[in-house]
């Protein structure tokens, strides 16, 4: 099962027969492109901030208007688009786009699921330096760093949202989920258990640290540690300017704080999150009404399933 199966599909399979009886009742100007580069693309997701959010986030950035389809009314605030309506969608997707899935992304005749393809697609388009940082001479090096990194993020995300859900994602046989008719992955009891939720966010907090370092990792001949950040001369992974990555980073520190809410107040943390909320774009897009604010994740597990705006990192109560 793709990472995205994991964290969107299973918890709504899991709960569908509830679900569709409520339906039947500044140096960064560098990167920033104009939005005519092609017709306003489209971008279909459940009506949460799940795995779309750094993908709305990095079309604000580059000032690119995305036309958004929105699945999930009339449970979810922001959806535009009964759930049942997705089914149908896929099938119809699935006659020119491989691997129809949610998110979806359709720039004119390019049809995209998977999100970190989307991104890639997206910056390859309009902004291709956010997928090769200027730190290094070597534009295949840099390529190749910028994608560890994101990589990297897009395995811990995949990681955390199962947590979240209570799910311990590929841990079952074919035979036991045909068995129980439960698809997808092992509901894990303990997942609210405080021994669980601190180790957990333990290896959160190592994995964002990991990644804001790994930047300046090499740069100048560092190790990585906290001078490897101090040697890029910048807030974001690479240094002055946002790459893609960041864009997933910061949501996967605010998708953190919702089980682990000591990491917003580690200073490097606060840094980073700071200069990406004031980059043109992402500023008038985090005080719009247009931007999904809650929930995080399908409102079916005990993390990230708030549904209250202003309270989006609270634990669901059992």
């Amino acid at each position: 099962m793709r990472p995205s199966a994991i964290m969107d599909a299973g918890p709504w399979i899991a709960l569908a027969p509830v679900l569709f009886s409520l339906v039947s009742a500044s140096g960064a100007e560098g990167h920033r492109m104009s939005s005519k580069v092609s017709p306003r693309p489209v971008l279909g997701y459940w009506a949460i901030r799940g795995l779309a959010e750094p993908i709305r986030l990095l079309h604000a950035y580059l000032e690119v208007d995305l036309e958004e389809h929105r699945y999930g009314a009339p449970m979810l605030p922001a959806g535009d688009r009964p759930i049942s309506a997705w089914p149908e969608t896929k099938r119809q997707l699935a006659h020119d786009m491989a691997l129809p899935n949610l998110p979806y992304y359709i720039d004119g005749r390019v049809k995209l699921s998977e999100a970190a393809s989307i991104m890639r697609y997206v910056c390859e388009r309009r902004a291709p330096g956010m997928l090769r940082p200027d730190l290094f001479e070597d534009k295949l090096e840099a390529a190749a760093r910028h994608d560890q990194v994101l990589t990297f993020l897009f395995g811990a995300n995949a990681a955390l949202r199962a947590f979240h859900y209570g799910y311990l994602p590929q841990t079952r046989l074919s035979r036991e989920k045909e068995a129980d008719g439960r698809t997808g992955s092992l509901y894990f009891k303990d997942a609210r258990s405080e021994q669980a939720v601190s180790a957990m966010a333990a290896v959160t907090e190592e994995q964002i640290l990991d990644a804001l370092k790994a930047g300046g990792v090499g740069i100048h001949g560092n190790a990585p540690t906290s001078e490897a950040t101090s040697a890029i001369n910048g807030p974001f992974i690479f240094g002055r300017d946002p790459c893609a990555a960041d864009f997933l980073l910061y949501e996967h520190v605010q998708l953190a704080r919702c089980s682990a809410p000591q990491i917003a107040d580690r200073e490097e943390v606060k840094r980073f999150c700071e200069a990406f909320e004031r980059l043109p774009g992402v500023l008038d897009y985090l005080d719009s009404d247009r931007r999904v604010t809650v929930p995080f994740n399908a409102p079916v597990g005990p993390f990230g399933a708030s549904m209250d705006p202003s309270r989006p990192y609270a634990v669901k109560d059992q």
